[in-house]
């Protein structure tokens, strides 16, 4: 069970129809219970009576589906992670998967969190940093928009990846 532990403003002023919080996420655990996965995150909270542009797009804010990966990556690491060298997220976001891989892959792994929008390649760098005690692999954030790799556009070393990490929106 993925569960959200905590959650607070970073800015009191009003901060439009977006507000910066840092988050904590438990995952594998309920929040009473210690033996949980926690990673921490910046992400956006978006008031939707108030329209806006978002600047980091849909990459802002933790979905479900980040959450159930997490919980699965969680639950299956034994499985799903032994012996991996190099994992990939696509389309990171806020970096949830990844982050949580990279705290239960082996400090051999290498784990790569990618994304396309400027501003939220910063705000996984951000996250990273924040959750550095957390993570046994090498974690690394880099610009990737992978839609550009899939129609030729842009060459990625993508040879020696042993678990991608990501999700569909139907382009």
């Amino acid at each position: 069970m993925a569960a959200l532990a905590a959650s607070g403003a970073v800015d009191d002023q009003d901060p439009g129809p977006f507000q910066h919080v840092r988050s904590e996420y438990v995952i594998g655990a309920d929040t009473s219970e210690r033996n949980g996965l926690r990673i921490s995150l910046c992400e956006l909270v978006v008031d939707v009576r108030r329209p806006a542009i978002i600047p980091t797009g849909t990459g802002g804010h933790v979905w479900p589906s980040a959450l159930a990966l997490g919980r699965r990556l969680f639950e299956g690491h034994e499985d799903l992670l032994q012996g991996t060298r190099c994992i990939l997220e696509l389309g990171a976001g806020c970096g949830l998967p990844g982050l949580c891989a990279a705290a239960l892959a082996g400090d051999e792994a290498q784990v790569v969190l990618t994304d396309y929008c400027p501003e939220v390649v910063e705000r996984l760098e951000a996250n990273v940093d924040l959750n550095k005690s957390r993570l046994r692999s090498h974690t690394k954030v880099m610009t990737l928009d992978w839609s550009e790799v899939i129609m030729g556009e842009h060459e990625a070393e993508l040879d020696n990846v042993d678990l991608l990490l990501g999700f569909s929106d139907e382009r």
